[in-house]
């Protein structure tokens, strides 16, 4: 969970909406920390914060799909309210796209 909020820049635990479990919060610490640690190899960061839409966007050969960037955007939400369920992600035009091929 830590690592996808961390994909979708959510800074914190308690940042992260309709997230009230506490198994989670030494897992959101730990990525917060990480967040800020050096890579002992590089000048970047152990893990990078931003918008992931814009790192896949960027995948020069073969570039993804727009309708595969909103499928994903789909299943990152965080809320479990406004989260489809498995169900209605396999209704995804993405998926009915690939499966027609």
């Amino acid at each position: 969970m830590a690592t996808v909020s961390s994909v979708l820049a959510t800074s914190s635990f308690k940042d992260t909406p309709g997230l009230t479990c506490e198994t989670y919060k030494e897992e959101f610490e730990l990525a917060e920390q990480l967040a800020v640690m050096n890579h002992p190899l590089g000048t970047m960061k152990l893990i990078g914060r931003g918008y992931w839409c814009k790192e896949l966007e960027e995948i020069p050969d073969p570039p993804l799909p727009q309708a595969l960037l909103d499928f994903i955007e789909t299943l990152l939400i965080i809320d479990p309210d406004k989260r489809p369920v498995a169900l209605d992600a396999l209704r995804h035009p993405y998926l009915k796209s690939i499966t027609a091929v």
